[in-house]
C-alpha cells in the first residue's frame, strides 16, 4: 500500500527489491469516497496496576533505610535490592498485599544476613506487571 499525503501528487517510489516479484498496481480513490464513520467505544479498559516508591529516607543510610510505598491494587508484592551491576542482594517482601499505604526497611544486609559494603544499591518494588525502582547509598 503506498499512500500520497500531497495533495494533487502523483509521484510514488517503490522499495522493491526485485521488480519480476512484485507487480504494483495503483487506484486512485477520492477523499469524499473513504470511510470516515466511527462509533462510539462502550469497551472499558483497566488502567495497569501501578506502584511508588514515595519516600526513601535517609539517603545516604547506615545502617537501616526506610522505603514508603503506595501500592493501587491487590497483588502480590516483591521488594528486592540489587547492587550496581544488577545482583541480587536482598529480598525485603514477598507476599500477597491490599491496596494502602506501606512501610518498610531494609537493613542493609544480604540474604543470608551479612552487612553489605558501602556503596550504591537499587530497590526495586513490583506488583501486577508494574514495577518501580530508587537509587540510595549506602554509607559506613
Amino acid at each position: 500500500l503506498l499512500i500520497s499525503y500531497n495533495v494533487n501528487s502523483y509521484e510514488f517510489s517503490d522499495h522493491f527489491s526485485d521488480a519480476g516479484l512484485y507487480r504494483p498496481r495503483f487506484i486512485s480513490i477520492p477523499i469524499s469516497e473513504l470511510d470516515t464513520s466511527f462509533s462510539e467505544v462502550t469497551q472499558e479498559f483497566r488502567l495497569p496496576s501501578k506502584i511508588s516508591i514515595s519516600r526513601t529516607y535517609p539517603n545516604p543510610f547506615n545502617p537501616r533505610i526506610n522505603l514508603e510505598l503506595d501500592i493501587v491494587d491487590r497483588g502480590v508484592l516483591d521488594i528486592s535490592i540489587y547492587d550496581v551491576n544488577g545482583r541480587f542482594i536482598s529480598k525485603v517482601h514477598k507476599g500477597l498485599i491490599n491496596p494502602g499505604y506501606y512501610h518498610f526497611y531494609w537493613d542493609g544486609k544480604d540474604d543470608i544476613t551479612r552487612y553489605t559494603s558501602s556503596g550504591i544499591y537499587f530497590i526495586k518494588a513490583s506488583i501486577n506487571h508494574s514495577s518501580t525502582s530508587k537509587k540510595v547509598l549506602y554509607l559506613k
